[in-house]
């Protein structure tokens, strides 16, 4: 049917590049100029299936851009948190007339100062991530670790120094944990965020019951807040790996219907087989090349279906009105080749419009002289 089909692929290039298909030579056979819309959309199919065959790699290398930026997004939307929760704490500890470091009597010594130290952690890491962000470079979990680690340390400062678990304090892992889930690409990493994070809990109360500022009681509140922090860790990278998941079909649909459409747009810009969309006005317009030749129509061109060729027109009407419809031979002018013409419904919504196929009839006539000929001896 065809002589040659090449898929030309680069591995160093984008998809709409690297997937350039090109359908070369299209024979012009009595099968092909004789199609219909169930037999194009047949070829379609077929060379879809072999042109997918190639496609594997590309839709593995475009998956993890997608993913990898929206990871980007969700930890600039974290540190932003992370900038704003120190500015407005550091506010307060500036401008109240009582710190806020002394408002838990189990606060050690040098509270202020550790407290203080904690928010700077946060905030000048905030500040050194935004002004450094790079939203087209995919981020590593190196980074983001570093980030995390900085903030599990940091909020065990503010905890500790305010008094541990009996300042509210401690909450703050719960944010951590969980953004670290959603942003961490390895969930070996993200579990170990909220294994650190359980450790410094416990640690935090058992200080508090060493320095005899808290009963044994203070830690089943530690113990229920450490099994709290690894539970909304596993919830929270199940779901991630789910909508990760979800998000690669869908980039995956999105490349196929677009294969798909390249595919579609390249054999119908080949067929020899003229195609034309007619409107229930009776308005024609040309879909591909061979259309526009065969019919002698300018490139963009509607026209009325009686203006183009008035055979044409009768044989359309003599379709809708006929369900045994056999088409015959026309011609656009008296020395233009013959041409025939076969209809197909097409469904746009609503909207009665119709596919016409034109073929150069010539072939046709050849072959049967032909055999004709050779009937004859």
């Amino acid at each position: 049917m065809w002589r040659r089909c090449n898929v030309s692929e680069s591995p160093n290039t984008t998809f709409s590049s690297r997937r350039e298909i090109e359908w070369l030579e299209l024979f012009d056979s009595p099968w092909l100029r004789n199609s219909r819309n169930d037999d194009l959309m047949l070829v379609l199919s077929q060379c879809y299936s072999v042109a997918m065959t190639h496609d594997d790699h590309i839709t593995t290398d475009t998956q993890p851009l997608a993913i990898n930026s929206q990871r980007n997004r969700l930890f600039m939307i974290y540190n932003g948190y992370r900038i704003v929760l120190a500015l407005v704490l550091l506010s307060l500890e500036i401008f109240q007339s009582t710190p806020l470091t002394l408002g838990s009597a189990s606060a050690p010594s040098q509270s202020v100062e550790l407290f203080n130290l904690g928010l700077l952690l946060i905030l000048v890491s905030g500040l050194i991530v935004f002004f450094n962000r790079v939203d087209e470079k995919p981020e590593s979990d190196t980074r983001f670790l570093m980030i995390f680690l900085i903030d599990v340390v940091a909020i065990t400062l503010i905890s500790h120094s305010s008094g541990g678990l009996i300042s509210g304090f401690s909450a703050l892992f719960v944010v951590t944990v969980a953004s670290a889930a959603m942003v961490l690409n390895t969930q070996i990493l993200a579990t170990l965020i909220a294994a650190i994070s359980v450790i410094s809990v416990l640690i935090d109360a058992s200080a508090l019951v060493s320095r005899s500022s808290a009963n044994l009681e203070i830690l089943l509140p530690a113990a229920i807040l450490g099994s709290l922090l690894f539970i909304i860790s596993w919830l929270i990278q199940i779901l991630s790996l789910r909508l990760s998941k979800a998000a690669a079909a869908v980039d995956n649909m999105g490349d196929q219907v677009a294969a798909l459409r390249a595919l579609s747009d390249q054999i119908v810009s080949n067929l020899q087989t003229g195609i034309l969309r007619i409107d229930a006005a009776g308005q024609i317009r040309p879909i591909n090349p061979a259309a526009r030749r065969l019919l002698e129509m300018d490139h963009g061109e509607s026209r009325g279906l009686y203006e183009v060729s008035r055979d044409l027109a009768g044989q359309y009407l003599q379709w809708h009105s006929q369900s045994a419809y056999r088409p015959e031979p026309f011609r656009m002018r008296r020395d233009a080749p013959a041409l025939i013409a076969t209809f197909s419904a097409l469904d746009s919504g609503g909207e009665r419009e119709t596919l016409a196929f034109v073929d150069d009839y010539t072939p046709v006539t050849q072959f049967a002289q032909s055999l004709k000929l050779n009937s004859l001896g």
